[in-house]
């Protein structure tokens, strides 16, 4: 029989929150002012992103630098109107976009 599960535990170190069905969990655990998102529970704990105490997102760090930090893999944006969004140090923002085949375009907007 499937068992799912929604568990609440709060210590002096900790507060986890385990999602969880057939030894199957996800967690959300607050650990020194981190909010970390990791897969299996316990000892098999592995934290996959974490939002530390300063605002910083790792994915696949759990010590990250920047606002955004990335390791270990790509980013990967399917749209091809959307783009990464730049701004220079004159406030003005700039959009990059691809083409087939590679083309880069940049626009302001």
């Amino acid at each position: 029989a499937t068992k799912s599960q929604l568990l609440f535990v709060d210590s002096n170190t900790t507060d986890t929150v385990v999602l969880g069905s057939n030894g199957d969990d996800f967690n959300i655990r607050v650990d020194n002012g981190n909010i970390n998102f990791q897969t299996n529970s316990g000892a098999t704990a592995t934290t996959r992103m974490l939002v530390n105490s300063s605002g910083n997102v790792g994915i696949g760090t759990t010590s990250p630098t920047s606002k955004l930090d990335v390791a270990g893999g790509d980013i990967e944006l399917d749209d091809v109107a959307a783009g990464i969004i730049m701004r220079s140090p004159d406030g003005t923002k700039y959009r990059i976009t691809v083409a087939n085949g590679g083309t880069l375009t940049v626009t302001a907007v």
